[in-house]
């Protein structure tokens, strides 16, 4: 069976709530598929969030969650100050049937009513940490792009498995490995070589890369950065991902306007 997931696009809006207890309840790894997808987003958390960036990430989400399949892996880590603070939030898989035999599918305790109902625990559970995330949010000194992204895709995208990479993040790297006077100064040759010499290239595999909430300065005001600025940042962003692999790169501020 097949429940579209624009359906439930709703609770985003809060009209569901369900204790997290419900959702440890649930045994996650059934619904996992090994023809599914896997689905990375990276959450950058170093930068403060006015009113436009949450709803270009509540736009985001609502396009990721909706082009989910069943059977598909989410996974969704911080970007913080350092790689080794990067969180994992969410680490679930979509909620399905999968397809068996008519007298399996008969006596089968997968029915339509449960998958509906572990759907909406999966994307309130996506919706509530995230929004926790971003409500507890204290502004950090560094932003440690390029590791966190270099070690989390060599852990989560360790399987070989169609994967597709979201980033929410303004990819203004600033930290003790390259930092933010460097990254924005120094040729983009200069700074890929580093990131090559020191073997920090994401593990990509192929996989669709789309980067959203891009074109804002990092501080308080969150000004449109200037535009010499921005194709620097772009370009250097654009060869690291696709010499990481990449199969394509999309980088733009609202994901809702980036092709599937």
């Amino acid at each position: 069976m097949h429940i579209r997931l624009s359906a439930l696009l709703f609770l985003f809006l809060g009209v569901f709530t369900f204790a997290p207890a419900q959702a440890q309840s649930i045994d996650w790894q059934r619904y996992c598929s090994a023809e599914g997808k896997n689905i990375l987003l990276f959450l950058d958390v170093t930068t403060p969030y006015d009113a436009q960036d949450k709803t270009t990430l509540v736009d985001g989400l609502q396009r990721i969650v909706g082009d989910i399949k069943g059977g598909d892996r989410i996974i969704i880590r911080t970007i913080g100050d350092s790689a080794t603070h990067s969180e994992r939030l969410v680490d679930r898989c979509m909620p399905y049937c999968p397809p068996k035999g008519f007298w399996e599918d008969l006596l089968s305790d997968c029915t339509g009513g449960l998958i509906l109902n572990h759907k909406r625990v999966l994307i309130a559970e996506i919706r509530d940490k995230t929004r926790a995330r971003l409500d507890n949010f204290t502004e950090l000194e560094f932003s440690d792009i390029v590791t966190t992204l270099a070690l989390v895709s060599r852990e989560e995208l360790a399987a070989p498995k169609e994967a597709e990479v979201f980033l929410f993040t303004d990819l203004i790297e600033n930290s003790p490995f390259m930092p933010g006077g460097e990254f924005l100064m120094l040729p983009n040759a200069d700074l890929l070589k580093r990131v090559n010499d020191n073997r920090l290239l994401p593990q990509l595999r192929g996989a669709k890369v789309h980067v959203f909430g891009v074109g804002r300065g990092g501080t308080a005001e969150r000004a449109p950065l200037p535009i010499e600025r921005l194709n620097k940042i772009l370009a250097f962003w654009t060869s690291l991902l696709e010499d990481g692999g990449a199969a394509n790169v999309d980088i733009n501020q609202n994901l809702a306007v980036q092709g599937n």
